[in-house]
């Protein structure tokens, strides 16, 4: 195998461990220093405001129910990106029944951060997909580290947030 395609390998079996991350992040922060050019819209929250407890007890089962993941062992970059691109889809999914609990008032904005991180890793995951088929190693480099910055600071907040089960 070629120098440049043990790298190409290489940047590709990163992204994909970066976007396993971001999944079960969701599954499940300080201040980001590098945003998305995506805006994050999150859904709007139904159903009665939950008491704490409830709230945890609810994300938490969300959470332990995310779905199996995807093979993450891709032969091609095609193969690669594919699965980036389930891994974001995934991701929405589970922002979406997040974000559809009503915390309590003293848990809102923490719980809006949280998903707005988790998000944003979604829309990186997109990006990094379309960086892996194009090729472009820079890109897939870029998206990369932005998806680790990404994992830690949702790690750093879920746990804020009393949610070690959707942390990492």
């Amino acid at each position: 195998m070629s120098r440049r395609r043990k790298l190409f390998a290489g940047v590709v079996l990163a992204l994909c461990a970066a976007a396993a991350v971001v999944i079960v992040l969701t599954a499940g922060g300080g201040s980001d220093t590098q945003s998305s050019s995506t805006t994050v819209v999150l859904p709007l929250p139904i159903g009665p405001v939950l008491t704490p407890a409830e709230y945890r007890r609810k994300a938490t089962a969300i959470c332990a129910s995310a779905p199996k993941l995807p093979n993450l062992d891709p032969s091609s970059s095609e193969d690669a990106a594919a699965t980036m691109r389930r891994l974001a889809q995934l991701t929405d999914e589970q922002v979406t029944r997040l974000g559809q609990l009503r915390p309590p008032a003293a848990l809102t904005a923490r719980a809006q951060h949280v998903l707005t991180l988790v998000s944003e890793g979604a829309n990186v995951l997109r990006e990094a997909a379309d960086a892996t088929s194009a090729g472009d190693n820079d890109r897939m480099t870029k998206t990369d580290e932005r998806l680790s910055a990404l994992a830690e600071q949702s790690d750093v907040a879920w746990r804020g947030l009393g949610l070690p089960t959707c942390a990492g």
